[in-house]
């Protein structure tokens, strides 16, 4: 897969704040299928056309709320709702962002006659992401804190710097999900691709020879679906073990609030257990991935001089495939997850809050 890469934020806004960072990010457009170096050329320069207004008016809109934090640092005053609602803006802007990147690539590529022709012979198609720096917006915990007052002073430190530490694991926590998401979102295209290809197979009349450029392209898919189940088996389990690391920090915490700590526990163990529910359905990937492995190895002899018996297989893995793509669909389960871990962090955010 080809990637062309674009950074998200002006130099201006990458700015430390005492405990907060704001450090860079970079949209990516994702290219599946055949690319040489002339085409990316021609798409990086589409995007950028209309990638480029959208990055003005995002970094114009942070600038505006970074002033906000600096006049409150200037006054003496506490930033964590306006750090908190940047974190908020950042996040909504980039979503509607990356939403309405996925339509501006394809009118961008429908009005180049060129590139659009180099798109449809090629077969290529288009996704957005983006990824951000590790400690994004991260609360410094390594920073004296200051302005605490004389009254229980020992405990508003402690209490404040243990929950900075889980503010820390939870930006950890938010990068693997995210990586989770996109490992999940990729093994559903490719599991869709290799069903198509086999009802390519399987709309070829009996006695009739299965074309070799058709079951090369089922065979490429079958074997390369494994390390798609693989991925999401392994960020899986990084998630589960920063989930773990969460909970611990958490159950440390001396929080203002008793519910505050309720909520942000319950949370926790509500996305472990999400976990546990994606583990179990990866077991029915894994198994699809045998079996696709197995009617290769039973079919490759036979593509020449038995079609129906490969039409057989064929149909017997797509019968499992329709058993297995209800478990698979992670969509739901990763956006309540993520759903979890936002009310987390505002109770984390809110318990910080109260402590300054």
């Amino acid at each position: 897969m080809a990637e062309i890469s674009f950074t998200l934020l002006e130099s201006e806004n990458l700015k430390t704040y005492g405990k907060l960072t704001i450090k860079q990010a970079e949209v990516i457009v994702e290219i599946t299928g055949d690319t040489d170096p002339s085409t990316l050329a021609k798409v990086r320069e589409a995007v950028w056309d209309k990638y480029e207004p959208k990055r003005k008016n995002l970094n114009s809109a942070l600038k505006q709320q970074r002033e906000k934090i600096e006049q409150a640092l200037k006054a003496g005053k506490s930033q964590v709702e306006l750090k908190k609602e940047l974190q908020k803006k950042l996040g909504d802007a980039v979503s509607i962002l990356e939403k309405g990147m996925k339509e501006d690539i394809k009118k961008a590529i429908l009005a180049d006659e060129a590139l659009k022709t180099m798109v449809i012979r090629d077969g290529l198609k288009f996704g957005v992401r983006t990824t951000w720096a590790v400690g994004n917006l991260i609360w410094d915990t390594t920073e004296a804190v200051v302005s605490i007052g004389a009254a229980g002073a020992t405990l508003g430190v402690a209490s404040l710097n243990a929950i900075r530490k889980c503010y820390a694991v939870y930006k950890d926590v938010q990068k693997i999900l995210d990586e989770l998401a996109n490992n999940s979102e990729e093994e559903g295209e490719h599991r869709k691709k290799l069903k198509a290809a086999l009802k390519t197979i399987l709309a070829i009349k009996k006695n009739t020879p299965i074309p070799s450029k058709d079951y090369a392209n089922l065979e490429r898919l079958a074997l390369s679906y494994p390390p798609k189940i693989v991925a999401v088996e392994l960020s899986a389990k990084g998630l589960g073990q920063r989930l773990e690391v969460l909970l611990d920090q958490t159950e440390k915490v001396e929080f203002p609030k008793k519910k505050q700590q309720e909520q942000v526990e319950r949370q926790i163990h509500n996305l472990i257990n999400k976990i546990i529910h994606i583990n179990q359905y990866a077991k029915s990937g894994k198994e699809l991935a045998v079996k696709a492995k197995d009617l290769l190895k039973n079919c490759k002899s036979k593509v020449a001089t038995d079609t129906s018996y490969v039409l057989g297989l064929c149909d017997t893995l797509l019968d499992w495939m329709g058993k297995v793509d209800p478990l698979m669909e992670y969509e739901n389960t990763v956006g309540l997850m993520v759903g979890f871990l936002n009310t987390a962090s505002d109770q984390l955010l809110e318990a910080e809050k109260d402590l300054e």
